[in-house]
């Protein structure tokens, strides 16, 4: 990574969730002034509930961005991008973060990780018990998709 690239490339994201293809975008444009983003939604390949816990968040990830280069070799992306959120547990807290991974054309490969934020308890054992992040919030705000905005 970190060639520095004049003619416009593609980068592709393994998701078609309009926020983590802005967070791609947003994250490409602080280095490179000419690319696109496209998004494929492309499944992470674990069997697990809905919001993957402790090291499958990272699996899952890196699956995801994996499985996007295999896949979609033939339009020669640049970039693939996996990103994925899931709980972690800290001491007995869980918390909710962000990963990254990053792979580029040649196969390099890097990974990135948000801070954590503690969840309510309530929230926590919904999310253990299967139900996705996104829904259990737009329960408690009384929105529709709130993980896509």
């Amino acid at each position: 990574m970190g060639k520095n690239l004049d003619k416009k490339f593609l980068v592709l994201v393994g998701s078609d969730n309009p926020l983590k293809i802005e967070a791609t975008k947003n994250a490409f444009s602080n280095f490179f002034s000419s690319f696109r983003v496209e998004g494929i939604n492309i499944h992470g390949g674990i069997n697990t509930k809905n919001q993957p816990v402790n090291k499958l968040v990272y699996t899952c990830v890196e699956n995801r961005a994996e499985f996007l280069k295999k896949a979609c070799l033939d339009s020669n992306p640049t970039y693939f991008i996996g990103i994925e959120s899931g709980l972690e547990k800290i001491y007995k807290y869980y918390f909710n973060f962000s990963v990254c991974c990053i792979i580029d054309s040649s196969g390099k490969k890097a990974f990135g990780k948000s801070p954590g934020y503690l969840l309510p308890k309530k929230i926590t054992n919904r999310l253990l018990d299967g139900e996705e992040l996104g829904d259990v919030i737009d329960e408690y705000t009384k929105e529709k998709n709130t993980k896509q905005k």
